[in-house]
């Protein structure tokens, strides 16, 4: 909480939130059920704190829903949290080795409250978009894209017309 609690101005190393918050997090869910280790590949970097603070908040639910449901009969696993950072947009994956998610799965009409936040915390307040599915060893697997940047004029999204130059107007009301 303190590293996210400064101004909206200011930036904040998600990676070293991210390192101080997984110990913490992990042991104070993992009390009712199994044991995860949690990995993370790649970084997240210096995100202005209204972009670093809802991201931060998906992670930690998407990492405490995977501890309580994918470890739920109390095996211990692995969770991996990735973060591909481009220029333009940061990729993030949390992966488990966990019990996974059901075929008949829809986030839509899921009533998972955590889930539901994260979908809307992702879609709203980093403007991204995050899909969940099944992981190929059988876990669940939650990936969201967020962009960290508009794109320049003219590469993707509707093109913008310059507005019309004004012309000079005589007493006639002519334009000249």
């Amino acid at each position: 909480h303190e590293f996210l609690s400064g101004s909206v101005d200011e930036e904040v190393d998600v990676d070293e939130v991210v390192r101080r918050l997984l110990p913490v997090l992990v042991d104070a869910t993992s009390t009712n059920a199994g044991h995860a280790q949690v990995v993370v590949d790649g970084r997240f970097g210096v995100l202005p704190a209204d972009l670093a603070m809802p991201l931060v908040m998906v992670l930690t639910e998407l990492i405490q829903n995977s501890v309580e449901h994918g470890f739920a009969d109390g095996r211990a696993g692995r969770i991996e949290v990735a973060a591909q950072r481009e220029l333009r947009e940061l990729s993030i994956r949390v992966s488990d080795d966990g019990a996974g998610i059901p075929d008949d799965f829809d986030i839509e009409s899921s009533g998972h409250l955590g889930l539901q936040i994260v979908r809307t915390l992702v879609q709203i307040d980093l403007n991204g978009a995050v899909e969940f599915a099944g992981s190929a060893d059988g876990g669940a697997s939650v990936r969201g894209v967020i962009p960290l940047a508009p794109p320049p004029p003219g590469f993707g999204g509707p093109e913008q017309t310059p507005p019309a130059k004004a012309g000079r107007r005589t007493e006639g009301g002519q334009e000249h």
